[in-house]
């Protein structure tokens, strides 16, 4: 069965739980790391690297392997990350 496009937007879209956990993880490793969002996201923008982290934005496949590698993690590393930010709540 095909998942709606506004099932998938409630679940991982603008202000959900997995966008707003990713967001905050991602910021949370960018200061401590003293980075930009301009240096974490390059060659993306800095306004999209503030959407992510605000949770307005859940980045492609693409996009969260860049940062993630830029963060100095594993894709998989992130993402376990943000599962504990999540099953913390």
């Amino acid at each position: 069965m095909r998942l709606s496009t506004i099932y998938k937007s409630r679940v991982a879209g603008d202000g959900s739980t997995l966008a707003d956990a990713l967001g905050e993880t991602i910021r949370e490793r960018r200061l401590q790391l003293g980075l930009s969002q301009a240096e974490i996201g390059d060659p993306l923008s800095r306004a999209f690297v503030s959407l992510v982290e605000n949770g307005r934005v859940t980045p492609s496949l693409g996009s969260l392997t860049l940062i993630s590698e830029h963060l100095g993690l594993a894709p998989w590393e992130l993402l376990w990350l943000v599962n504990r930010r999540m099953t913390r709540r």
